[in-house]
Order: structure tokens, then sequence, then C-alpha cells
């Protein structure tokens, strides 16, 4: 069976079994609480506390003290989100036990609002604060086999939370010159989930994952171990910031998979103008720049991602160090295993910012050891812009470097550009793709993407699609078939190399049936 459908059953029974009597010795039937109002519980909690397996406990119009945990399978529902509020605490909900045996088999929340949710952690105990409206703790032991609870959330909101750890501990990372870098991680500021996440019809807005003292990520979702599956729902204005003085690896800020083999599967939904920022003041190395403003798959992640009719648009990643490596790189960021699926879907209008003593950018998708099946998307009017007092270099929107084997069909990439400034050199390595690995494009079209690179010397390659090798272990292959590679354009200042208005290339290029034609300054180099 596939596994998306195996998961989707599994929650389907599982809300089903919610309503079902938990007891056979008693025959007990479920039975409803309500919270609000005259005979009614004062407080979540204490209805939570009275409440059996399997009871519903309705919440009548108002606002409600958050800080509840649920150790129990219980379907809570409100009034509607625009008339039931749950706020403060941290998190506002709890829905299960940390490090339980056991966690809740079905959790249903619907109808209601979740707010104001501040979580400052326990560091160095628990190494930072996660979970500022919900967060879904892990089990002893968790692993897929065991996550977290089984959570429905629809027709809700989840939005004004906060993560911001108040102190740090010594992850043993060593920093160049004699620095040590502390860290705090601050995860999941609308939810954490450690258990089988489901969203339907649900907001999640304006949360922010903060810390001074290390590291950020998921703003608004951040997802370990188990599944994730978002329908009809809408991820928008979150951030993950990471500041001086020792603010290192933003990641996230919409949506973060950070481990597991469990499946995601993200349908019908929008997620924009999310912000991943990173501003630092001594010099960390390479690779603790910011990353994955939309969506971003941990290379400890495994399992299948698929996302369809969703639309990806408004989201920066911004880095800056004056003194080191003010990296930014990809809107949407798998550096896992994880076979990606994506149909009709909108990515436009998203932005990658770098600045600092040396800047490095990724593009706005960057796939790395995943085979990917891409068909109708629209990848258009993209940003990156790189800005040093040193070295900078700029890569393309679509950044592919996979053994195995990847297919674009029916889809666009055009209207993107890249803008790279370096006092020393400048390099821009594709704009509107880079393939360093195995990749087919059928029936798609590469066009009027710019680029340009100001610096004393450098590269300038490729404005349409840069096919060249990346790993040592790994030759890169491309295929066009029915294809158009057209009006690209690139240029460099004095002393730089340009080359590739079209395509260029280091190996060959098969083309069948394909058109490269009125790209500037040439059509296809190397070719």
């Amino acid at each position: 069976m596939n596994r998306v459908l195996l998961v989707a059953g599994v929650l389907a029974i599982a809300a089903v079994a919610v309503t079902a009597p938990t007891n056979a010795a008693t025959k007990r039937s479920a039975s409803t609480l309500c919270v609000g109002g005259g005979g009614c519980y004062s407080t979540i909690q204490a209805a939570v506390d009275a409440a059996h397996e399997g009871d519903t406990i309705k919440l009548n119009p108002g606002t409600f003290a958050g800080g509840v945990q649920v150790p129990k399978s219980l379907n809570i529902v409100g009034a509607g989100a625009g008339r039931t509020v749950i706020r403060g605490g941290g998190p506002v909900l709890t829905l299960g036990t940390l490090d339980a045996p056991t966690q809740p088999a079905a959790i249903s929340i619907r109808g209601v609002t979740i707010m104001g949710g501040v979580n400052t952690g326990a560091a160095p105990d628990y190494a930072g604060a996660h979970g500022g409206g919900v967060l879904i703790p892990a089990a002893v032991g968790a692993s897929d086999t065991f996550p977290g609870a089984s959570v429905t959330i629809a027709d809700s909101v989840i939005a004004g939370n906060r993560v911001q750890p108040s102190g740090s501990t010594d992850f043993g990372i060593s920093c160049p010159d004699g620095f040590v870098c502390p860290g705090a991680f601050a995860g999941g500021a609308g939810i954490e989930s450690h258990g089988n996440l489901t969203l339907v019809n649900t907001i999640v807005s304006d949360n922010r994952a903060v810390t001074d003292t290390g590291y950020a990520g998921g703003g608004g979702v951040r997802q370990i171990e188990g599944s994730l599956t978002m329908r009809h729902s809408v991820v928008t204005r979150n951030q993950s910031v990471v500041t001086p003085p020792h603010g290192i690896y933003p990641w996230g800020a919409g949506v973060i998979v950070d481990g597991g083999s469990g499946a995601v599967v993200i349908s019908d939904s929008v997620i924009s103008d999310n912000t991943v920022s990173m501003t630092s003041v001594y010099p960390v190395g390479p690779g603790t720049g910011a990353s994955g403003a939309a969506l971003d798959f941990d290379e400890s992640h495994t399992g299948p991602v698929t996302v369809t009719d969703t639309r990806i648009t408004g989201n920066i990643v911004s880095g800056s160090d004056p003194a080191g490596d003010g990296s930014a790189s990809a809107i949407v960021y798998v550096n896992s295993g994880s076979p990606l699926t994506m149909r009709n879907t909108v990515i436009s209008g998203n932005h990658v910012i770098a600045s600092g003593a040396t800047g490095v950018t990724g593009g706005v998708i960057f796939a790395t050891n995943s085979q990917s099946m891409i068909s109708n998307m629209t990848l258009t009017g993209n940003t990156t812009s790189v800005t040093s007092t040193g070295d900078a270099t700029g890569y393309s929107a679509f950044d592919i470097v996979s053994a195995q084997p990847s297919l674009v069909i029916d889809s666009v990439f055009a209207g993107n550009t890249t803008r790279v400034s370096g006092q020393t050199t400048a390099n821009i390595y594709g704009v509107g793709m880079f393939n360093g690995g195995v990749l087919q494009l059928r029936r798609t079209r590469v066009t009027d993407n710019t680029g340009r690179a100001d610096g004393q010397s450098g590269t300038v390659d490729a404005g349409g699609i840069l096919n060249n090798q990346l790993f040592d272990e790994l030759l890169p292959q491309l295929t066009l078939t029915d294809s158009l590679v057209a009006r690209n354009s690139i240029s460099g200042s004095a002393g730089l190399t340009v080359h590739g208005g079209g395509i260029s290339s280091t190996f060959p290029v098969t083309l069948q049936h394909s058109l490269i034609t009125q790209n500037t300054p040439d059509q296809c180099f190397g070719c």
C-alpha cells in the first residue's frame, strides 16, 4: 500500500477510535464536557483532568488560559477560531507527556485560536526552548515506530507564539580564532511535533523562534520522528532568527522536518512570507548560515516528501556577518535522502540575500542526495543577491545534486535573477538551474533568467543551465527533451570570465527535439 495512504488511513482509523468506548470491561460511552459558562468547567485543564479517554471537551466562546497538558486521547472542540481563544503558557498546549512510555493514540483539536505562548526552555537541561504554541513531546526512546501522540488540528489558528531559550550549553562546536560556539536550540515556535501531525484548514502565522546563543528552526512548524500531513492550510509570516553574539544556523522558518523517516504530504496549501535571518558579528565558519525559509528537510530525514497544488511565495532567507561567512541558501532545502515529489506548485517572488566578509548563496530550491520528480512547477521571479567585502558566489534558482535520477517535466524556470558583488572575486554558477547529478528535462522552459557579477576576478557561468561536477565521485548527466532554453543573459565587470548564456557544461548534454536560442553572450559553452 502507498505509504502516504497508509498514514492517512491510520489517522482516519484513529479519529474514529476516539469516539468509541475505550474500556471493554465497563463499556463506558464517550462523554462531552464543557468549558466556560454556567454548569461548565472554568478551565480547560480542569475539564481535561476530569475527562476519560475518547471524551469530547467543548469550549464555549471566550478566551481561556493556556499552559494546558493533555495526556490522553480527547477531542477538544471550540466555537470557531474567531470565537474561542486559548492564550498563554509555554507551550499553550502540550499534547502528550515528555518521555512517557506511551503517548495518546488520537488527540483532535478543532475550531480554536492558540496564541500568546512563550517558551524560554530550561537550558542546559533541555538544551533550549521547544514548542511555543503546541508541543507534541516524544515518547521515551522515541522513533518512527514509537513517536509522540497522533494529533489532528483542524479549522484553527496557531499565531503569535514564541520560543526563546533563556540559557545555553556547549554543543562542542569549535569556531575559528579561539571562539567557542555555545548553543541553545529555539525550535517549533508555532508547533513542535515528535508525533504524527495532521493540519487541515489551519493557519500557522506570526510565530517566532529566536536565539542569540545558537540555533533556531521551525518558526512555524518543526516536525521530528513521526509523519506530517498538511491540507488546505496556510503557513505565513513565521520567523527563525539568530542574533549576536553567538547566533548561528537559523533554519526552516515555515516548516522544518528535522529527522526520522515519516512521510511528509503537503497539499493545496500556501507557504508565504516566512523569514530566516542570521546576523552574526564574529567569524563563524562555512556552513553556519541561514537556509530553508519556506521548507527545510534536514539530512537526518529520510522519508518521502510530496508537495502538490501549493504556492510558495514571498519568503526570505538572509545572512549577514561582516566578520565572516554571511551565507544564505534555499527557500526550499532538501538535504537528505528523501524522495521528493512536487506537482502543480508555484514558487515565486522569493528572495535569498547574503552579505559579509565572504558570501555564498544556494538557490531557491536546493536538493541533494534526493531522487526528485517535479511536474507542472512554475519557478519564476525569484532573486539571489550576494554582497561581500571579500569573495562572493551566487548559485542558481534550482540546484540539484544527486546520483539518483531526477525528472523535471512540464515546468517553467523563468525571470529569476542573480546579482553578485565581491571586492575580490565574484562568481555566478548558473542562474536558472544548476545540475550536478543525473537530470532529465521534458517539455520544460528555462527562459529570461539574468545574472550579473562585479569583482576584480571570477567566473560568470550559465544564464540558463549549468551542468557541472560538484562532487568528485559524481559525474553529471543532463538530457533535454522537447524543451526550450531561451533569452537568458549573463554579464560581468572587466576581468571576469563570462560564458554560457544558455547552457554551460563540462560534460556532454543530450538534446532531443530541444532548442537553445537568443541567449547572451552565447548559446552553449562546452557543449
